[in-house]
């Protein structure tokens, strides 16, 4: 009985450990669950309003399609026409809505000052969490951001919440808006909008030796509210300028690195803007 007590005393602390360490593994899948379940949730309610979005652009398209139609019925226009219009309404389904010029498009012959511009983030782990590939650091550079290729990985990272890059355009233009773009967060392997921009400027230059620029406004991007967002910039006295300067103020919390997959420039303004 003596040998039985002393066993217990000697294991009961052992138990009270064992409990407590239970305890905690289970509360923190508990957490890790319920932040998983979060991440769906939104990501459920994002492509909602994606979808949502892309059944109105569909609903206008018909719309057009049928008063041209009705059109066509009563001998306004051709048969040519209605094919014109169809091909065209279709060209716009399948592009995004900014449906303007964009003059910071490198195909286009836009290019970046690199001496005028942050240097990229380069890491093996963003290598493996991002990008999985052996030519992870040609996908960093700046030019990434010229491309319409969107897909998760494929930005340019720059160290830390606030960067800078300028960019020489296609062409000496009056800049009356600017474009971002993110990836959408349910195909991201991030699974968040940290490394987004959030708050960014925008300056107008003549040349890349200039010290300054002119501001041409400052605005806020907000993913969640859409992923590709417009917004009208400030030149009163509508000066043209050949180079543009994107300046990142801080990002949505990532402190290591911030992503800019696309930021393009336009002299006309586009049909949607956020500010």
């Amino acid at each position: 009985m003596l040998i039985l007590t002393v066993t217990w005393i000697r294991w009961n602390p052992v138990m009270n450990i064992m409990e407590q360490y239970n305890n905690q593994v289970k509360g923190e899948l508990d957490k890790e669950i319920k932040n998983k379940y979060k991440i769906f949730c939104n990501s459920i309610k994002e492509m909602r309003k994606e979808t949502k979005d892309q059944v109105k652009l569909i609903k206008d398209q018909v719309n057009t399609i049928k008063q041209s139609m009705s059109q066509y019925e009563m001998g306004k226009i051709t048969e040519s026409d209605i094919v014109d219009i169809i091909t065209s309404e279709i060209r716009k389904f399948k592009e995004d809505h900014v449906q303007v010029t964009d003059y910071a498009m490198q195909s286009a012959g836009a290019s970046i000052i690199k001496s005028r511009t942050s240097e990229a983030y380069q890491t093996d782990h963003l290598n493996w969490m991002l990008f999985n590939s052996i030519h992870w650091r040609y996908s960093l550079i700046p030019e990434i951001m010229l491309q319409p290729d969107i897909y998760p990985g494929n930005c340019w990272a720059f160290t830390g919440k606030a960067g800078h890059a300028l960019i020489r355009l296609a062409d000496t233009i009056i800049p009356r808006a600017v474009t971002i773009q993110h990836v959408p967060r349910a195909i991201s392997q991030i699974k968040d909008f940290s490394s987004a921009p959030r708050d960014f400027e925008v300056f107008g230059f003549n040349n890349e030796v200039d010290a300054t620029g002119e501001n041409l406004g400052q605005f806020t991007y907000d993913p969640i509210i859409q992923l590709i967002q417009s917004f009208r910039l400030r030149n009163k006295h509508a000066k043209k300028f050949r180079y543009v300067q994107l300046k990142i103020v801080n990002n949505w919390g990532n402190a290591e690195f911030t992503c800019i997959y696309r930021f393009r420039v336009h002299q006309e303004i586009p049909r949607q803007l956020y500010s």
